[in-house]
């Protein structure tokens, strides 16, 4: 529990993982890189809607998830490009 909402109901935190496969990309190409982020746009958006938030708390939305979610795993998504480019030089 992270907190009550303004009626005094006890509001929860909810996390979800998902894995993103990447290995038949060449994350070398914009082409293998621009999949890649839809993959994971994709997954968050499917994540997001797999919690079905019935009652959003303080404005949280599905798209809030889905940008919250997407914006989170585009720092790792960066670092794998930029490794696999660094890998290729």
């Amino acid at each position: 529990t992270i907190g009550k909402s303004p009626i005094g109901a006890p509001i929860k935190e909810l996390t979800i993982r998902s894995r993103v496969s990447y290995a038949d990309l060449d994350l070398t190409t914009a082409t293998g890189a621009a999949t890649l982020e839809k993959r994971v746009k994709e997954t968050a958006a499917s994540s997001c809607r797999e919690i079905k938030v019935d009652v959003p708390v303080d404005g949280w939305t599905i798209d809030r998830c889905i940008r919250e979610a997407t914006d989170d795993a585009m720092v790792q998504v960066n670092k794998v490009v930029a490794d696999a480019k660094a890998k290729k030089k």
